[in-house]
Protein backbone atom coordinates (compact mmCIF):
# COMPACT_ATOMS: atom_id res chain seq x y z
CA UNK A 1 0.00 0.00 0.00
CA UNK A 2 1.35 3.59 -0.90
CA UNK A 3 1.50 5.79 2.17
CA UNK A 4 -1.71 7.76 2.36
CA UNK A 5 -1.05 11.53 2.63
CA UNK A 6 -3.71 12.64 5.48
CA UNK A 7 -3.33 12.60 9.20
CA UNK A 8 -6.52 11.80 10.47
CA UNK A 9 -9.21 10.96 7.36
CA UNK A 10 -12.52 9.09 7.80
CA UNK A 11 -12.31 5.50 6.75
CA UNK A 12 -15.59 4.10 4.55
CA UNK A 13 -16.21 0.57 3.68
CA UNK A 14 -18.19 -0.99 1.59
CA UNK A 15 -18.72 -4.64 0.27
CA UNK A 16 -21.24 -6.39 -1.54
CA UNK A 17 -24.10 -6.62 0.85
CA UNK A 18 -28.43 -6.60 0.64
CA UNK A 19 -29.28 -4.30 -2.23
CA UNK A 20 -25.36 -3.36 -2.76
CA UNK A 21 -25.95 -0.28 -1.06
CA UNK A 22 -22.18 -0.21 0.63
CA UNK A 23 -21.13 -1.21 -3.09
CA UNK A 24 -22.87 1.26 -5.12
CA UNK A 25 -22.25 4.21 -2.40
CA UNK A 26 -18.49 4.04 -2.53
CA UNK A 27 -17.99 3.29 -6.22
CA UNK A 28 -20.41 6.60 -6.85
CA UNK A 29 -17.74 8.57 -4.47
CA UNK A 30 -14.92 7.22 -6.15
CA UNK A 31 -15.85 8.45 -9.62
CA UNK A 32 -17.22 11.71 -8.52
CA UNK A 33 -14.26 12.60 -6.20
CA UNK A 34 -11.73 10.80 -8.69
CA UNK A 35 -9.93 9.35 -6.18
CA UNK A 36 -6.82 7.88 -5.85
CA UNK A 37 -6.10 4.16 -5.46
CA UNK A 38 -3.37 3.76 -2.96
CA UNK A 39 -3.50 -0.10 -2.35
CA UNK A 40 -5.23 -3.55 -1.97
CA UNK A 41 -6.54 -6.54 0.06
CA UNK A 42 -5.53 -9.92 -1.20
CA UNK A 43 -6.71 -13.43 1.05
CA UNK A 44 -5.73 -17.03 -0.62
CA UNK A 45 -9.54 -17.83 1.00
CA UNK A 46 -10.89 -15.39 -1.40
CA UNK A 47 -13.14 -16.42 -4.34
CA UNK A 48 -10.80 -17.57 -7.30
CA UNK A 49 -12.14 -14.51 -9.85
CA UNK A 50 -9.88 -12.37 -11.39
CA UNK A 51 -11.52 -8.88 -12.16
CA UNK A 52 -10.61 -7.31 -15.81
CA UNK A 53 -11.19 -3.78 -16.42
CA UNK A 54 -9.97 -2.34 -19.52
CA UNK A 55 -8.40 -5.13 -20.40
CA UNK A 56 -6.15 -5.22 -17.10
CA UNK A 57 -6.57 -7.04 -13.81
CA UNK A 58 -7.66 -5.40 -10.94
CA UNK A 59 -7.70 -6.21 -7.23
CA UNK A 60 -11.22 -7.18 -6.16
CA UNK A 61 -10.79 -5.34 -2.68
CA UNK A 62 -9.05 -1.82 -3.54
CA UNK A 63 -7.79 1.42 -1.15
CA UNK A 64 -8.61 4.72 -2.03
CA UNK A 65 -7.53 7.84 -0.87
CA UNK A 66 -9.04 12.00 -1.65
CA UNK A 67 -7.28 14.35 0.25
CA UNK A 68 -9.72 17.13 -0.16
CA UNK A 69 -12.10 15.47 2.03
CA UNK A 70 -9.68 13.50 4.09
CA UNK A 71 -11.20 9.85 3.24
CA UNK A 72 -9.91 6.51 2.71
CA UNK A 73 -12.19 3.77 1.74
CA UNK A 74 -11.95 0.28 1.05
CA UNK A 75 -14.36 -1.19 -1.55
CA UNK A 76 -14.97 -4.43 -2.73
CA UNK A 77 -16.15 -6.55 -6.05
CA UNK A 78 -16.64 -9.81 -4.44
CA UNK A 79 -18.46 -11.14 -1.66
CA UNK A 80 -16.24 -12.33 1.14
CA UNK A 81 -16.85 -15.65 1.99
CA UNK A 82 -18.26 -16.91 5.78
CA UNK A 83 -14.90 -17.94 7.37
CA UNK A 84 -12.49 -15.28 6.35
CA UNK A 85 -15.37 -12.14 7.68
CA UNK A 86 -13.49 -11.88 10.92
CA UNK A 87 -10.30 -12.26 9.72
CA UNK A 88 -10.70 -9.46 6.88
CA UNK A 89 -12.11 -7.67 9.64
CA UNK A 90 -9.14 -7.48 11.71
CA UNK A 91 -6.87 -6.51 8.66
CA UNK A 92 -9.07 -3.94 7.85
CA UNK A 93 -9.06 -2.17 11.42
CA UNK A 94 -5.62 -2.58 11.65
CA UNK A 95 -5.14 -0.81 8.68
CA UNK A 96 -7.06 2.11 10.02
CA UNK A 97 -4.77 2.04 13.16
CA UNK A 98 -2.11 2.73 11.53
CA UNK A 99 -3.41 5.49 9.46
CA UNK A 100 -4.90 7.07 12.70
CA UNK A 101 -8.53 7.40 10.93
CA UNK A 102 -10.39 9.34 13.17
CA UNK A 103 -14.00 7.27 12.74
CA UNK A 104 -14.84 4.53 10.75
CA UNK A 105 -17.90 3.96 8.44
CA UNK A 106 -19.60 0.91 7.43
CA UNK A 107 -22.24 0.59 4.89
CA UNK A 108 -25.01 -1.85 4.25
CA UNK A 109 -28.56 -2.79 3.29
CA UNK A 110 -31.54 -3.02 5.67
CA UNK A 111 -34.43 -4.72 3.40
CA UNK A 112 -37.59 -4.28 5.04
CA UNK A 113 -39.81 -4.32 2.18
CA UNK A 114 -40.33 -0.77 2.50
CA UNK A 115 -40.12 2.01 -0.32
CA UNK A 116 -39.04 4.79 1.92
CA UNK A 117 -34.95 4.73 1.79
CA UNK A 118 -34.30 6.03 5.03
CA UNK A 119 -30.59 5.59 6.51
CA UNK A 120 -30.56 3.97 9.81
CA UNK A 121 -27.26 4.71 12.58
CA UNK A 122 -25.88 2.33 15.21
CA UNK A 123 -22.53 3.29 16.77
CA UNK A 124 -19.78 1.04 18.24
CA UNK A 125 -19.79 2.83 21.64
CA UNK A 126 -22.48 3.86 23.96
CA UNK A 127 -19.25 6.84 24.71
CA UNK A 128 -19.70 7.41 20.58
CA UNK A 129 -23.35 7.67 20.72
CA UNK A 130 -23.90 10.47 23.21
CA UNK A 131 -20.55 12.72 21.76
CA UNK A 132 -22.04 12.16 18.20
CA UNK A 133 -25.47 13.42 17.94
CA UNK A 134 -26.73 13.73 14.35
CA UNK A 135 -29.77 15.44 13.82
CA UNK A 136 -32.76 13.26 11.69
CA UNK A 137 -30.94 10.13 11.36
CA UNK A 138 -33.21 7.70 12.82
CA UNK A 139 -31.17 4.89 15.09
CA UNK A 140 -30.78 1.37 14.40
CA UNK A 141 -32.50 0.48 18.12
CA UNK A 142 -32.19 -3.34 17.53
CA UNK A 143 -31.47 -6.00 15.73
CA UNK A 144 -28.48 -7.60 13.97
CA UNK A 145 -25.57 -6.85 11.24
CA UNK A 146 -24.19 -8.99 9.38
CA UNK A 147 -21.17 -9.73 7.24
CA UNK A 148 -18.29 -7.24 6.97
CA UNK A 149 -20.10 -4.61 8.15
CA UNK A 150 -21.13 -6.52 11.35
CA UNK A 151 -17.73 -7.94 12.18
CA UNK A 152 -15.53 -4.76 11.71
CA UNK A 153 -18.08 -3.12 14.21
CA UNK A 154 -17.66 -5.45 16.60
CA UNK A 155 -13.84 -5.57 16.25
CA UNK A 156 -13.79 -1.71 16.38
CA UNK A 157 -15.87 -2.34 20.05
CA UNK A 158 -12.96 -4.11 20.99
CA UNK A 159 -10.39 -2.14 20.39
CA UNK A 160 -11.92 1.20 21.17
CA UNK A 161 -12.28 2.56 17.89
CA UNK A 162 -14.85 4.78 16.57
CA UNK A 163 -17.01 3.60 14.49
CA UNK A 164 -20.39 4.08 12.71
CA UNK A 165 -22.84 1.70 10.71
CA UNK A 166 -25.24 3.50 8.48
CA UNK A 167 -27.83 0.91 7.24
CA UNK A 168 -29.48 2.18 3.71
CA UNK A 169 -33.31 0.91 3.72
CA UNK A 170 -34.10 -0.81 0.67
CA UNK A 171 -36.88 -3.40 -0.39
CA UNK A 172 -35.40 -5.94 -1.65
CA UNK A 173 -31.81 -7.89 -2.42
CA UNK A 174 -31.78 -6.01 -6.01
CA UNK A 175 -28.88 -3.34 -6.31
CA UNK A 176 -30.57 0.31 -4.95
CA UNK A 177 -28.94 3.40 -6.43
CA UNK A 178 -31.96 5.12 -4.48
CA UNK A 179 -30.73 3.96 -1.30
CA UNK A 180 -27.18 4.45 -1.82
CA UNK A 181 -27.69 8.09 -2.96
CA UNK A 182 -29.59 8.17 0.80
CA UNK A 183 -26.46 7.15 2.50
CA UNK A 184 -24.21 9.42 0.77
CA UNK A 185 -26.40 12.16 1.14
CA UNK A 186 -26.34 11.14 5.05
CA UNK A 187 -22.84 11.01 5.01
CA UNK A 188 -22.33 14.99 3.14
CA UNK A 189 -24.27 16.07 6.34
CA UNK A 190 -22.19 14.54 9.19
CA UNK A 191 -18.63 15.71 7.62
CA UNK A 192 -19.75 18.59 5.80
CA UNK A 193 -18.64 17.29 1.91
CA UNK A 194 -20.66 18.14 -0.95
CA UNK A 195 -20.31 14.83 -3.11
CA UNK A 196 -23.12 15.08 -5.74
CA UNK A 197 -25.45 12.30 -6.27
CA UNK A 198 -27.36 13.69 -9.39
CA UNK A 199 -25.58 11.28 -11.37
CA UNK A 200 -25.96 8.28 -9.43
CA UNK A 201 -29.25 8.90 -9.45
CA UNK A 202 -29.85 9.80 -13.11
CA UNK A 203 -28.51 6.75 -13.91
CA UNK A 204 -29.79 4.59 -11.89
CA UNK A 205 -31.40 2.07 -13.71
CA UNK A 206 -28.06 1.48 -15.77
CA UNK A 207 -26.63 0.80 -12.90
CA UNK A 208 -28.96 -1.61 -11.41
CA UNK A 209 -28.88 -3.91 -14.59
CA UNK A 210 -24.82 -3.31 -14.33
CA UNK A 211 -24.90 -4.32 -10.56
CA UNK A 212 -27.57 -7.37 -10.79
CA UNK A 213 -25.22 -10.46 -11.23
CA UNK A 214 -23.23 -9.85 -8.30
CA UNK A 215 -26.41 -8.72 -6.74
CA UNK A 216 -27.31 -12.56 -7.23
CA UNK A 217 -24.18 -13.72 -6.11
CA UNK A 218 -24.76 -11.63 -2.91
CA UNK A 219 -28.13 -13.64 -2.93
CA UNK A 220 -26.34 -16.87 -3.07
CA UNK A 221 -24.16 -16.39 -0.45
CA UNK A 222 -27.15 -15.25 1.78
CA UNK A 223 -28.84 -18.61 1.11
CA UNK A 224 -25.74 -20.66 1.50
CA UNK A 225 -24.73 -18.77 4.64
CA UNK A 226 -28.82 -19.78 5.66
CA UNK A 227 -29.15 -15.84 6.66
CA UNK A 228 -32.61 -15.31 6.31
CA UNK A 229 -34.88 -13.13 7.87
CA UNK A 230 -37.58 -10.99 7.80
CA UNK A 231 -35.47 -7.94 8.42
CA UNK A 232 -32.16 -8.52 7.05
CA UNK A 233 -29.18 -6.63 7.46
CA UNK A 234 -25.46 -6.61 5.78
Amino acid sequence: MEPPSLSSPVFIEGFPGIGLVGVIACNHIVQELKMREIGFITSPLLPPVALIQEAVYTPSIRLYEDSQNEIIMVLSDVPVPLPITNELSRAIVDICEKLSVREIITIAGLATGGEERRVFISFSSKELKEKRKIEGIEEFFMGTISGIAGSTLMECHARGIPAISLLGETPSFNPDPKASAEVIKTMNRMYGWNISVDRLLEEAEKIEMQMQKLAEQVREKADRDRFMDYRMYG
